[in-house]
């Protein structure tokens, strides 16, 4: 029924409806005013006297307007969906969770400790720091110490390369010598921009004995004290019967493989006595141990080696210089081939039905020798690849 409203806080209620709680000031205490939903059938009665409130047609219970609380706090809506007060930050760590609880951190100062503050979703973040300082990249995984000062010669290609590379890597300071002084360059500049290497180059053609002479006295002070000498430059030149042997050929092989041998350990020996210190390891060949047919003057300019080997390692024993040698069989990786043929490409493919040695495995040889304590010398290493059981006898089966 349509009637005044009653002086008092109460209104009548009809049928069913859902129960609202009366107006009430705000307690004093923490508490927080919840309200109570549910479907309650009512009689149509008189309002009672007492602090009860009639309640509405069938509507969503809510709070009833009360003034703002003193305290830190907030009332609570009728669904009671839990929410916070608006706080300050407390002066501990400690803070509050929102309606859903889900958790945030309040706004602080990067600890100076390493301690991390997380997100409020357990998303670790870091605070924002300065980066560190980069290390400096050592001059050389070697002590000083320890470093060799090594000279290689024929360095531009094939065992020579491989052998500089290898040296190089360890910490070692190369000298490299070679005919093509652009390649010489390139390799320079890739070995110390892959391995802080010191690295000095020399061109020249071991077969000119001028030349030869000048570029080691044309060396600077830091480089005149070499530690090993690795006389590596060397080539083959036809394959032919001696009746049909070319004396270009001939000449070549015999100017490379024994005559610049001999110059560079010339220029390089003295020094060594002097110093009553250094290593001179000679580049042979299995074909300085057996010959083959058609490899006549290839094989003489090899044997040689093998012989000028042990007759200097005769000679300066005595002056504390160890002499070695590496005798490998087919290795691929090099131009030893291409070389052979004049760069007939297609017959220069003589590795295609077998696994020869690779130039790194004859770099690791060298540098096994070059490595051992002083008081060891390896007067010769002979080396081939599994199907290669001599100069001649080949499984060419495959490369496995």
């Amino acid at each position: 029924p349509n009637v005044e409203a009653p002086e008092t806080e109460e209104q009548p209620e009809t049928g069913f409806h859902l129960q609202t709680e009366p107006n009430v000031e705000a307690p004093e205490t923490e508490e927080q005013i919840e309200t109570v939903l549910h479907l309650q059938p009512e009689t149509n009665v008189e309002a009672p006297d007492a602090e009860e409130q009639p309640e509405t047609v069938l509507h969503l219970q809510t709070e009833p307007n009360v003034e703002a609380p003193d305290p830190e706090e907030q009332p609570e809506t009728g669904f009671h969906l839990q929410a916070e007060p608006n706080v300050e930050a407390p002066e501990t760590e400690e803070q509050p969770e929102t309606g859903f609880h889900l958790q945030t951190e309040p706004s602080v100062e990067t600890p100076e400790t390493e301690v991390q503050i997380e997100t409020g979703f357990h998303l670790q973040a870091e605070p924002s720091v300065e980066a560190p300082e980069a290390e400096a990249l050592p001059e050389s995984p070697l002590p000083t110490s320890l470093r060799l000062t090594v000279l290689i010669t024929g360095g531009t290609s094939g065992i020579g390369r491989a052998t500089a590379e290898y040296f190089a890597r360890q910490g070692h300071r190369v000298l490299l010598t070679g005919r093509r002084a652009e390649r010489l360059e390139a390799l320079q500049e890739q070995f110390q921009t892959a391995f802080q290497a010191d690295v000095h180059t020399l061109s020249f053609d071991v077969r000119d004995q001028a030349a030869v002479q000048y570029a080691f006295e044309q060396l600077p002070d830091e480089w005149q004290n070499i530690d090993v000498l690795i006389n590596n430059a060397g080539l083959a030149k036809g394959l032919s019967p001696i009746h049909e042997g070319s004396l270009e050929h001939w000449e070549t092989m015999i100017d490379t493989n024994l005559k610049g041998l001999l110059y560079v350990t010339r220029c390089i020996a003295p020094g060594m006595v002097r110093r009553r210190k250094g290593h001179i390891i000679n580049i042979g060949s299995s074909a300085g141990k057996e010959v083959y047919a058609n490899g006549n003057v290839y094989c003489a300019t090899k044997f040689a080696v093998d012989a000028l080997t042990r007759a200097i390692r005769l000679d300066l024993h005595a002056h504390n210089i160890r002499v070695s040698q590496v005798s490998p069989g087919h290795v691929e990786e090099t131009e030893f081939a291409i070389n052979r043929f004049d760069g007939d490409a297609q017959k220069a493919r003589i590795y295609d039905d077998f696994q020869p040695l690779k130039a790194s495995d004859v770099a690791d040889a060298i540098y096994y020798i070059a490595t051992r304590p002083a008081h060891v010398n390896v007067q010769d290493i002979v080396l081939f690849g599994t199907q290669q059981a001599s100069a001649t006898v080949v499984n060419r089966s495959g490369r496995e």
